[in-house]
């Protein structure tokens, strides 16, 4: 389960993202870049990339991922601006030590719909506020106030339901932790019991590579 980092692991996890240039993992639209800290963490975070990506909205949520003397943490960042080659990004609030976290979060593809049950009542997930994915679990938000938040606890189970082009999946899973800002509350949700070949086939479309080429 993701544990949210104490003030000064997330300092000391900051400060060698930047000391030891750890590489810092973003995929979009199937293509993997590398991100570097360029500059010491402060209320930003300035990174470079390995390759061209085009321009970032501002605003628009990075979900990030790098590894740390074998621990996976993860994190996301809101994009402030861009300079030449630089990407200027609000340092994160927290930052989450995932040892069940293999695969890093992307925006869902636009091609999928994805909906959900609970306890038998069915809700759409055209959420305004998107939501990431991984071969391993998702994140959705609901505007704050909406009735049934308060029955989404942690370990609450959930079925999704994912349509792909030429794939259906019905995929359980446990809701990990909520957190809220001042707009929504957010629900990080792990896959359970997946069934092999819907591994497979999420891993590959997601991330446009092999699955034999992944390695945990």
């Amino acid at each position: 389960m993701a544990r949210p980092a104490g003030r000064i692991e997330k300092e000391l996890l900051l400060k060698a993202m930047f000391e030891e240039k750890l590489p810092v993992m973003y995929v979009s639209e199937g293509t993997e870049y590398t991100f570097v800290l360029e500059r010491p963490a402060k209320e930003e975070l300035v990174f470079s990339s390995d390759k061209p990506h085009g321009r970032f909205e501002t605003h628009s949520k990075l979900p990030l991922l790098f590894d740390y003397r074998g621990q996976t943490i993860d994190f996301s960042v809101e994009v402030l601006s861009q300079q030449n080659d630089l990407i200027f990004c609000k340092a994160p609030e927290k930052l989450y030590n995932n040892p069940d976290r293999g695969n890093l979060r992307l925006d869902v593809p636009s091609d999928f719909k994805i909906r959900f049950t609970f306890r038998d009542d069915r809700y759409n997930f055209e959420l305004p506020k998107i939501i990431d994915i991984s071969a391993s679990g998702l994140l959705f938000a609901y505007p704050s106030g909406s009735g049934f938040l308060s029955t989404l606890a942690e370990g609450a189970e959930l079925t999704v339901f994912i349509e792909a082009p030429n794939r259906a999946m019905n995929l359980a899973a446990v809701i990990e932790r909520r957190f809220e800002d001042k707009t929504a509350e957010y629900f990080d949700c792990r896959f359970v019991n997946m069934a092999p070949e819907d591994m497979r086939f999420l891993f590959e479309r997601l991330y446009g590579r092999l699955f034999d080429d992944f390695g945990v």
